[in-house]
């Protein structure tokens, strides 16, 4: 039984270590910045939203292309916009490879996938 309680301690001591080295990393503050984003775009109207389709940037849905690099280009053009974004993958089969979307951005960027 004694042992156990010392397992759990150091447990412990590793979670509590953990929390700390992300709060040090800013993965809370990614957090909140996320959330106060979702806010703003709930606070404009459906007109204030600048509308980015992953079809104007090339993507296909043809289940063949891969659409990494069209999804990219959507997301930097609405990430570089000032006013509220919204990035829209219209319904169908969009093939893609790995894609990382990235920030900081100018403005609040909704992600909205309709297929």
């Amino acid at each position: 039984m004694a042992s156990t309680g010392k397992f759990e301690i150091k447990a412990i001591i590793v979670l509590v270590l953990a929390f700390f080295s992300c709060l040090a990393n800013g993965a809370f503050s990614h957090t909140a910045v996320g959330l106060r984003n979702r806010r703003a775009l709930r606070e404009t109207s459906d007109a204030a939203v600048t509308v980015f389709d992953v079809t104007e940037h090339g993507a296909k849905a043809d289940d063949k292309m891969n659409n990494a690099m069209p999804f990219i280009q959507t997301w930097k053009a609405a990430c570089e916009s000032t006013a509220p974004a919204k990035v829209v993958i219209p319904a169908g089969t969009f093939l893609t490879g790995p894609a990382v979307f990235q920030g900081p951005c100018a403005g609040p960027v909704i992600f909205e996938v309709q297929g």
